[in-house]
């Protein structure tokens, strides 16, 4: 099929949907690599699932829901009892995920299937996240080092 579909198009295939890739921009990003593809969450503490190249929408929603019910920022408005970010009903290509019940429902899903994971790193590049937790007036400390730590580390041998 894929031979055909450049054929006919004069592109490669596309490696989701067109309308969950339009979808998907309000709550993350995809990369598709050159033999998988992963899906990052905006605010997602999760390790993201190797996909297939090629990936259906149903896999995609609950690679989604995975990342959004493991803990980031949705997991932790909702144990603060604010409003959960993204706002549900959240659409990906053909499938829905209608309520918070229903995430944790297609997460459970996506864990049967035994996938790879990649290491994770924090990924909020336009900020998405950050700005739902400050609009729940949560502030989440992350520990910063001090520039002045070597300064004053050698206090001791001054005494």
């Amino acid at each position: 099929m894929l031979p055909i579909h450049y054929s006919f198009f004069d592109k490669p295939a596309p490696k989701i949907s067109y309308q969950a890739g339009v979808d998907l921009t309000f709550v993350g990003r995809w990369f598709g690599e050159e033999k998988f593809t992963y899906v990052r969450v905006f605010g997602s503490h999760a390790k993201p699932h190797v996909l297939p190249l090629y990936t259906p929408d149903k896999l995609l929603s609950r690679e989604i829901a995975y990342q959004l019910t493991s803990e980031g920022v949705t997991q932790t408005l909702r144990n603060k009892k604010k409003q959960v970010w993204p706002p549900f009903p959240l659409r990906c290509g053909i499938y829905a995920l209608p309520d918070y019940k229903h995430v944790e429902k297609e997460a459970e899903q996506i864990n049967t299937l035994n996938l790879d994971t990649l290491p994770n790193r924090r990924f909020d590049p336009n900020r998405v996240a950050y700005n739902a937790h400050e609009q729940a007036k949560l502030t989440k400390f992350e520990h910063k080092d001090d520039e002045f730590d070597d300064l004053f580390s050698s206090v001791e041998s001054l005494f």
